[in-house]
């Protein structure tokens, strides 16, 4: 049993979770894939004031190609859902998207502010490759998006970004650069935006 510290919200809940590592390297990886997933349940009978299973996967898969090119791709994907006799779950328990491990045309979390989803799906597809040295480039596409209700899901509603990136591999992996371009910019968001890592997005 868990406590999570999240703030504003108090819950007991049940854990699960599994992990698959198939990667030739964890710090810079290029064949082979990864699976992670958890499952979450917080109920009356646990003592919990607020009561929702979630359940959250992440995959990932990493192609070499000729010249030393990679081509890796990640699919993420979350569902939290209100049980027995909650009616909603809680704002800081829901799902949002956007940001260097999402979509990186958008600022951190912004996509499904302010009241978040419960549903939550990310694909992020990247073409790795060597520069000169320790430096190396990378051209990257994202989609994915962010739903009140899991019920609501519908592949047109989701956001996406094209952009590059500059990463210096280290023996503890990469510091990475990336710069993306949101191609369907709403009223108040950024048309560029830019982010700054230790490590691969994924």
């Amino acid at each position: 049993t868990t406590t999570p510290d999240v703030p504003g919200t108090k819950f007991t809940s049940l854990s699960v979770s599994a992990s698959w590592e198939g990667r030739n390297s964890v710090a810079v990886p290029s064949r082979g894939f990864f699976l992670r997933g958890k499952m979450e349940w917080a109920t009356k009978e646990l003592g919990s004031e607020t009561r929702f299973m979630n359940l959250r996967g992440h995959g990932g898969y990493f192609l070499p190609l000729p010249w030393n090119f990679v081509l890796a791709t990640s699919l993420q994907a979350g569902l939290i859902r209100p049980i027995q006799d909650a009616k909603e779950v809680d704002i800081a328990l829901r799902y949002f998207a956007g940001g260097t491990n999402s979509i990186r045309g958008f600022k951190y979390d912004s996509i499904g502010a302010p009241e978040g989803g419960e549903l939550f799906l990310s694909l992020q597809t990247e073409l790795r490759f060597p520069i000169w040295a320790g430096f190396h480039g990378a051209l990257f596409h994202d989609r994915g998006g962010v739903w009140g209700k899991y019920k609501d899901l519908n592949w047109n509603d989701t956001r996406w970004s094209i952009g590059g990136g500059l990463r210096y591999y280290t023996a503890a992996g990469p510091i990475a650069a990336d710069v993306a371009w949101n191609a369907d910019r709403k009223e108040g968001e950024d048309s560029v935006t830019f982010h700054f890592s230790i490590g691969f997005p994924f």
